[in-house]
């Protein structure tokens, strides 16, 4: 809520993030892929969800402007993503 209320604003596809878990200095979310997953390991939607969440823990955790992630340097993933 208070990402969007800063300007940010996602579509329907992209609203992955169900629930949210702040505690003192760890996020933990709950996200579903609105769409099938087929013919990926991990959906581009899902990981975009994992981005959120980080938005939404760095935002919570120093409580300024929303800190967007421009890049990755690297992401392993060690098996596909289950339903």
């Amino acid at each position: 809520h208070r990402i969007h209320l800063s300007g940010i604003s996602y579509g329907i596809s992209f609203q992955t993030v169900d629930q949210i878990y702040i505690g003192d200095d760890e996020a933990l979310g709950e996200l579903t892929l609105p769409l099938s997953k087929k013919g990926y390991l991990a959906h581009p939607v899902l990981l975009d969800g994992c981005l959120q969440l980080a938005t939404v823990s760095l935002y919570a955790f120093h409580g300024k402007d929303p800190h967007l992630p421009v890049g990755c340097d690297a992401l392993f993933l060690f098996s596909p993503l289950e339903e």
